[in-house]
């Protein structure tokens, strides 16, 4: 029953205003172990497009560091200085959607149908204004990014785009996406990730 218990403190932080980077954050463990903390929880870190990264939740590339925080090795080099306090590392893995500067959606820009099919591409707006009419999908941020649907003009078809039209919603009914995400999380739990 450790979940039950009150001796494991998180901490929730974003890299870049905690610390500036992966290594400003190992500078700081003395000061978080201090506190109690066990877990250090690290928000979107993988790499995302500068402008239009969500926070970090966008992620283009999920087997690598965001440039300005770091390398996978800064990665690495960090967890392991938590590993050898006994500490933990915890990070989001952002399951549902890439960016559209993803590898992926790069190649679903250019009419691969392949990569087409690893996210929801339609033909028309028939389908996509089918969910909108009859309230299927709320919108997540409102008036911020209303559509649930994104045209993409450079191969004139239709993506779901739950969030914003930079995050391409991922279509796990094919099983090359289930295998690839589990891939990328399989990798990143080898680099000593603790907890996602």
């Amino acid at each position: 029953k450790w979940y039950c218990e009150n001796d494991s403190i998180g901490i929730q932080i974003y890299a870049e205003k905690f610390a500036n980077n992966l290594e400003g954050i190992e500078t700081k463990l003395d000061y978080l172990q201090e506190f109690g903390v066990k877990i250090v929880y690290v928000l979107p870190f993988l790499d995302s497009p500068e402008g239009k990264s969500d926070g970090g939740f966008a992620v283009s590339d999920f087997r690598n560091v965001r440039k300005d925080l770091g390398t996978m090795d800064n990665l690495e080099h960090l967890i392991d200085s938590l590993h050898a306090r006994g500490m933990c590392f915890c990070m989001d893995f952002i399951i549902n959607h890439t960016s559209d500067e993803h590898e992926w959606a790069r190649r679903a820009k250019k009419g691969e149908i392949e990569y087409q099919k690893r996210y929801y591409f339609y033909d028309s707006w028939y389908i996509p204004n089918q969910f909108d009419s009859y309230g299927v999908m709320g919108h997540f941020f409102g008036d911020i990014a209303p559509d649930n649907f994104t045209y993409v003009p450079e191969c004139q078809k239709i993506v779901m785009t739950t969030f914003y039209p930079y995050q391409w919603d991922l279509n796990f009914t094919n099983p090359i996406v289930f295998n690839e995400v589990l891939s990328n999380v399989l990798f990143l739990l080898n680099k000593g990730v603790d907890i996602i």
